[in-house]
């Protein structure tokens, strides 16, 4: 009987926590998550393209999107390592992320170069993440 009961224990306090929110990062217990965290793999291309769009359009938020930016670009290997990814699949998204940082760890605003970079990042995740895509697709077919 106390068995029982330490199992039903365990059992409620493993699914305490789940619900609504996922988890999101490895950090996600030491801080508050910013209300700009991607979602996904495919969301973090999508939040990169929506801040350099608006980045071009209202100067005034140029200096607020670049640390956007910066922030998102940063937190995508974690994103992608959290995904199916193989490491051959993760590699070039990780050797971009890096090339872009360093350039901007350089000088931190987002000229035209540094733009063609986060461009170009956000192709390879959108590549990536229609082969995450498509693998789904073919498990789901296959069961």
């Amino acid at each position: 009987m106390r068995t029982l009961a330490l199992i039903l224990l365990a059992a409620i306090l493993a699914g305490c926590g789940e619900g609504e929110n996922q988890k999101t990062s490895h950090f996600e217990h030491d801080h508050e998550m910013p209300d700009h965290w991607p979602n996904d793999l495919a969301d973090s291309a999508l939040k990169i393209r929506d801040r350099l769009s608006m980045h071009q359009r209202f100067p005034d938020l140029r200096s607020e999107m670049t640390s956007q930016i910066i922030d998102i670009v940063s937190w995508v290997p974690e994103i992608a390592a959290d995904t199916d990814l193989t490491e051959e699949e993760w590699i070039p998204i990780d050797q971009q992320v890096q090339t872009l940082s360093q350039r901007l760890a350089q000088q931190e605003n987002m000229d035209n170069d540094h733009q063609q970079l986060a461009k170009q990042l956000c192709d390879l995740i959108e590549q990536s993440a229609a082969l995450l895509k498509e693998d789904a697709k073919a498990e789901g077919v296959s069961e």
